[in-house]
């Protein structure tokens, strides 16, 4: 029984790419132009830079490491996301406004990070 399952896990992960479990892919229009776009938080300088690094390809979530992030009521944690999304990592940077309009003091990622680090 061991040996089979062992087997089993063997032709499963042939071709298996080490990121292949967390990695987001994206849905993307064919039709469209899709380009990926890094955001540069330059803290020297106090602004964030938008760099078009090329066109969107197969392996693209590979290479930019587009993590999946846990859904519902979770933090957003978001290192990538597509352009209709974007607000995702506005929340995750900088947080969300109430409904009274008044900016949260931090953003979710680091909320995130101060819930699962001890003191």
């Amino acid at each position: 029984m061991l040996t089979t399952l062992t087997k089993l896990g063997e032709q499963l992960s042939e071709d298996h790419n080490e990121w292949a479990d967390v990695i987001d892919i994206p849905k993307v229009d064919s039709k469209k132009e899709n380009l990926i776009a890094r955001l540069i938080f330059n803290l020297d300088e106090q602004r964030i830079d938008v760099e078009i690094s090329g066109e969107y390809m197969e392996k693209s979530p590979y290479l930019h490491k587009c993590i999946s992030i846990k859904g519902g009521n979770n933090k957003a944690t978001y290192s990538c996301c597509m352009l209709d999304k974007i607000v995702q990592i506005e929340k995750t940077f900088f947080g969300k406004t109430d409904n009274k309009g008044k900016l949260p003091q931090q953003g979710e990622f680091k909320e995130y990070i101060e819930t699962i680090t001890p003191n």
